[in-house]
C-alpha cells in the first residue's frame, strides 16, 4: 500500500473490503496462504499476519482504481509490504486441458 491513505472515501472502501474478505475467509492472494491464514481478529495492519487490503493494480499506475473494490485483494501485512507497488505476476503453466495427448 505504501503511502498512508486518509479520508472518508478510503475508510469506507477499506471497511467494505475487510467485511467482504473476512466473510469469505479470504486467504492472502500474494502467498496463497503459505504464511498461514490472515488473522482477521487482529487490528488491521497491526501484526505480520493481520489483514491489509492490497491493490491488485497499483494506485501509482492506476489512480482511477483506488476505491474500486474489484481492485482490492486480501493480503497479510507482511506480504503486502514486501510487494510494495510492484506489479504481481501470476504464475503461468496450469493447463486447462492436457494437450500432450492427441485424441482422434
Amino acid at each position: 500500500m505504501g503511502e498512508r491513505r486518509r479520508g472518508p472515501m478510503w475508510e469506507r472502501t477499506r471497511q467494505a473490503a475487510f467485511r467482504r474478505d473476512r466473510e469469505a475467509n479470504a486467504e492472502c492472494w500474494l502467498c496463497r496462504g503459505a504464511r498461514g491464514p490472515i488473522d482477521y481478529d487482529a487490528k488491521p495492519s497491526s501484526s505480520p499476519l493481520s489483514y491489509e487490503p492490497d491493490h491488485y493494480l497499483p494506485v501509482r499506475d492506476h489512480p482511477e482504481l483506488e476505491f474500486d473494490l474489484a481492485n482490492i485483494r486480501a493480503a497479510h501485512k507482511t506480504c503486502n509490504r514486501q510487494r510494495g507497488a510492484r506489479v504481481h505476476i501470476d504464475a503461468l503453466g496450469n493447463r486447462s486441458r492436457d494437450w500432450s495427448r492427441r485424441t482422434r
